[in-house]
C-alpha cells in the first residue's frame, strides 16, 4: 500500500512508536500529535507492546498487525462461541463465523483501523472481550468475572480511548436498566487503580481528556463534524435530496456523503441485527440466548443517544455497536431459519463488494502532490526543523519525521473566538493568525503554504506580517522559510 493511501493518523501512531523507543521504552511520552503538545492525553499501551515487540513490521507493514489483530478478534470470537453455547454442531459454528465476517461495517476504507497503525482495532478487540466477560458473569454471578473484567478495564483505559469510552457509557446504560451497579463499579475501579499505580502520567491525561472533550464539544464540532453533517436525522428528510438534485455537487460525492450517514452504516453495515431485533421483540422466545439480546439493545439504544446533536463529539455512533457484532451473529443464527442465514450472508456480501468499489474511488482522488512534499522535506530538512502548514490535515504526515504545530486540542482555549482564531473556515486549515502565532511562540523555520485553502484577505494578512522567502513550489503548495517579522 501507498505512504498516502494510508490515514494520516497511522503516522501521529508511527510517532508514538519512536517516541517510545527514543525514550528507551518509557511509559510517559510527550508531544506525541503535535511539537506543540500541551498535555498527553492518548493511551499507548498498544504503541508499547508494538514498539518492543512488533516495531520493525508496524513501521514497514502496518497491514500485517492489522490482519494479526483481526485474527485475534477471530479466536476469540471462537473461545466464546465454543463456551457460550456448549454445542458441537459444525455448521452452527461455520454459519456464526460467516456471519460475524459479513459485517459491511467491518471493511468500510475510511474507518482509520483499515489504513494503517491504528488503536481501533486493538480497542475493538478489548472492548468485545469486556463483552464476552459481562455474559459470563450474568450467567453465573460469579464475582471472579468482576475482578477479571476491572482489570480487563484498566487494559482498555491504557490502551484505547475510543473503547474506554464505550465501556463507560455501556455499563452506565447496563447499571440503569438492569439495576446492578457492579459493572459499573469496575470501570469506576479501573480509573482509580490507573490513579493509583501511575499518578504522573494519569495526573496529564485526566487533565488532557478533559480539555479534549471540552473544545471537542463547544468549539471544534461546530466547525468540524457539524458543518461536514449538520444533523444526522436531518440528512433523511432534506440535506440527502439537497445533495442529491444541486448541480454543484458530483453525483458520486452526494452518493458518498449519504452512504457515510451513520443511520444509513447501521441500516447495512449491521444488517443482520434489523433482522435479530425483529425476531426479540415478536418471536417472545426468551430461553438461555436472552442475556445477550438485552446487551444488543443496549448497544441500539446507546447508538441512538450519541446519535443525538449534543452527543455527537463522543464520536460516530455506529461504532459504538461495533463492539457487539459476536452477541449479534449467534443471536442471528439462533433465532432466525436456516435458509435465510446464507441469503442474508449473500446480500451482506454484496454491499462489502460495494464498499470494496467505494475504496479504489477513494484511492483514485488522493492527492499525489502531498507524496512529492513529503519526500523533498525528508530529503532537505533535519528532524529538528520546526514546521508549519495551513493545511493541517498534510501536517500529520510529518508528524513522525519534523517538529510539527498544529493545533492543540488538549490545552485550555478561553473562548469560542478564541478557538476559532486559529482556523480558517474549517478545523483542516489553520489560519494566517495561527501561523503568525506559531512563529512568535515557536520559532517557525519553514512555511508549507496550500494557497488553494486562503482567500485574498488570509494570504495578504499572512504577507505582511511575515518576511517569507520563497524556496520551491511543488503541486498546489509553496514552500518558504519565514526570515521573521515585519514590523
Amino acid at each position: 500500500m501507498n505512504k498516502f493511501q494510508l490515514s494520516s493518523d497511522h503516522y501521529i501512531h508511527v510517532n508514538i512508536l519512536n517516541k517510545i523507543r527514543e525514550s528507551n521504552f518509557s511509559f510517559r511520552v510527550t508531544k506525541i500529535s503535535c511539537y506543540n503538545e500541551k498535555h498527553t492525553a492518548y493511551p499507548i499501551f498498544f504503541h508499547y507492546l508494538l514498539a518492543l515487540f512488533f516495531y520493525n513490521t508496524a513501521v514497514n507493514f502496518p497491514l500485517r498487525i492489522v490482519r494479526g489483530i483481526q485474527f485475534l478478534s477471530l479466536l476469540s470470537f471462537n473461545i466464546f462461541l465454543f463456551f457460550f453455547t456448549e454445542l458441537s454442531d459444525f455448521l452452527f459454528y461455520m454459519k456464526a463465523n460467516l456471519v460475524y465476517l459479513s459485517f459491511p461495517i467491518s471493511y468500510v476504507f475510511w474507518n482509520a483501523k483499515n489504513r494503517g497503525l491504528s488503536a481501533r482495532g486493538f480497542g475493538l478487540l478489548l472492548g468485545q472481550i469486556f463483552i464476552y466477560l459481562v455474559v459470563f458473569w450474568l450467567e453465573s454471578e460469579n464475582s471472579i468475572y468482576l475482578l477479571i473484567l476491572t482489570l480487563i478495564s484498566l487494559i482498555i483505559l491504557i490502551s484505547s480511548q475510543f473503547s474506554f469510552q464505550f465501556i463507560l457509557l455501556f455499563s452506565l446504560l447496563f447499571s440503569f436498566f438492569f439495576l446492578k451497579v457492579e459493572l459499573l463499579l469496575t470501570v469506576i475501579s479501573s480509573l482509580i487503580l490507573f490513579r493509583i499505580f501511575f499518578p504522573t502520567i494519569s495526573k496529564d491525561f485526566f487533565i488532557g481528556q478533559y480539555y479534549h472533550k471540552k473544545n471537542y464539544s463547544r468549539f471544534l464540532a461546530p466547525i468540524h463534524i457539524f458543518k461536514r453533517r449538520p444533523d444526522i436525522y436531518r440528512d433523511l428528510v432534506y440535506d440527502f435530496w439537497k445533495k442529491l438534485f444541486s448541480k454543484k455537487t458530483p453525483k458520486i460525492k452526494a452518493l458518498y456523503y449519504i452512504y457515510t450517514n451513520p443511520v444509513i452504516e447501521m441500516l447495512y453495515g449491521f444488517p443482520f441485527i434489523w433482522v435479530t431485533l425483529i425476531y426479540i421483540i415478536y418471536s417472545g422466545d426468551y430461553f438461555s440466548i436472552q442475556i445477550i439480546d438485552k446487551l444488543i439493545l443496549l448497544s441500539v439504544l446507546l447508538f441512538v443517544f450519541i446519535s443525538l446533536r449534543p452527543l455527537r463529539f463522543l464520536g460516530e455512533p455506529q461504532r459504538y455497536v461495533e463492539f457487539l457484532i459476536p452477541l449479534i451473529s449467534i443471536s442471528f443464527i439462533i433465532k432466525t431459519p436456516n435458509l435465510f442465514h446464507f441469503l442474508s450472508i449473500l446480500l451482506s456480501t454484496s454491499f462489502i463488494l460495494f464498499a470494496i468499489l467505494l475504496k479504489k474511488y477513494s484511492l483514485k482522488s488522493l492527492d499525489t502532490s502531498y507524496e512529492k512534499l513529503f519526500s523533498y522535506l525528508k530529503k532537505n530538512f533535519v528532524k529538528s526543523t520546526i514546521i508549519v502548514s495551513n493545511d493541517s490535515d498534510f501536517s500529520k504526515f510529518l508528524v513522525p519525521f519534523f517538529k510539527i504545530l498544529k493545533t492543540d486540542l488538549l490545552r485550555n482555549y478561553k473562548s469560542k473566538s478564541h478557538f476559532n482564531k486559529f482556523h480558517f473556515k474549517n478545523f483542516s486549515v489553520h489560519s494566517s493568525y495561527a501561523i503568525i502565532y506559531f512563529y512568535k511562540k515557536y520559532g517557525v523555520k519553514i512555511l508549507v503554504l496550500n494557497k488553494d485553502l486562503y482567500d485574498h484577505k488570509e494570504n495578504e494578512n499572512l504577507n505582511s506580517k511575515l518576511k517569507l522567502k520563497f524556496i520551491e513550489k511543488i503541486g498546489k503548495f509553496d514552500f518558504y522559510k519565514i526570515e521573521g517579522l515585519i514590523n
